[in-house]
Order: structure tokens, then C-alpha cells, then sequence
């Protein structure tokens, strides 16, 4: 009989950080219980974090645009109603970048976006979470473009289907 201590335990490590994470935190909850979006489910969120950064807190700013573990650039994040850190203002100069560099603000500003802007992005009539990995990434003018061929999406496909 095989030993599985070790993948239990870091199953649990994961599913514990991820429901701190995602739950028990008030002002980082993703998603929101009072609104519903069909598909917006911690699993599409996660995995939009994988394909993002690989969901590395650490990431920082890539050529000054795009920051944090979910890559999100300025625009996304004053769509996004310009969520700030505790005590910050969103006029302050580097606001976005002090959010988008923290977890919680930078989930609480992907949420928001989602949940703003939720649109059938591939056409197939329905909203899920390939709309919204497709919103994350092209934004909400261009979802509807091609997506399939990116790594990003890749990614993102191989994540949902280990969950």
C-alpha cells in the first residue's frame, strides 16, 4: 500500500491557504455572495491566477504595466472602481501599483472587474468561466477575440481540468 501523507498534507496546506485566501478575509472575499455571475467560481478565479503568474505573489510590475499576480494594468484597475489598500487613496500616486501588488486588493479589484463587466465573450450564449478568463485577459471591448492558440489560455484550460 503506497504512503500519501505528504499529498494529503500538501492538499490540505493548499485548500487551507486558498480558503483563507478567498473566504475569511471580509475586505478580499472574491466572490461575492450578495452578486452572482454564472461561472465566477473560485476555481475559474484561481485558475485565472495560474495562467496570469503562475499565482506568484512576488511577480511585481512587468515593464511598468502590468502587476501583480494578476497581471492587471491601471485601466483594468480604475474599471475596476480603483479599489485601494486600508487607509490608501486612489488619487495617491502609486495607488494602483500598491494594490495590484497586494493579493487581496489586487483579487478584490479582479473581482470587481468580473463582476462589472460579465459578458458572453466566446458567443456561445452563455457566461461561464471561459468569459471570464477571456474578460481578463483581452478586456471588455475585445473579448471576443481568438484566444485558444495563447499559452496563457493553455494555462488556464490545463488548470481547470486538474480541479
Amino acid at each position: 500500500m503506497e504512503y500519501r501523507t505528504p499529498h494529503v498534507l500538501f492538499l490540505f496546506v493548499i485548500v487551507f491557504y486558498f480558503g483563507v485566501f478567498l473566504n475569511d478575509y471580509s475586505h478580499a472575499q472574491l466572490i461575492d455572495p450578495r452578486q452572482s455571475v454564472p461561472g465566477w467560481t473560485e476555481n475559474c478565479i484561481s485558475c485565472i491566477c495560474e495562467a496570469s503568474s503562475g499565482c506568484n505573489e512576488t511577480v511585481g510590475c512587468i515593464e511598468g504595466n502590468y502587476c501583480g499576480m494578476f497581471l492587471i494594468g491601471e485601466e483594468y484597475w480604475r474599471d475596476a472602481d480603483s479599489p485601494v489598500l486600508d487607509g490608501d487613496d486612489p488619487s495617491r500616486p502609486k495607488a494602483f501599483e500598491r494594490c495590484a501588488l497586494d493579493p487581496f486588493c489586487t483579487s478584490k479589484a479582479v473581482n470587481r472587474y468580473i463582476q462589472k463587466f460579465a459578458q458572453d465573450c466566446n458567443r456561445d450564449r452563455f457566461v461561464n468561466c471561459d468569459d471570464h478568463v477571456r474578460l481578463h485577459y483581452l478586456g471588455r471591448t475585445q473579448c471576443s477575440i481568438r484566444i485558444q492558440h495563447l499559452p496563457y489560455y493553455q494555462t488556464f484550460q490545463n488548470c481547470m481540468t486538474r480541479q
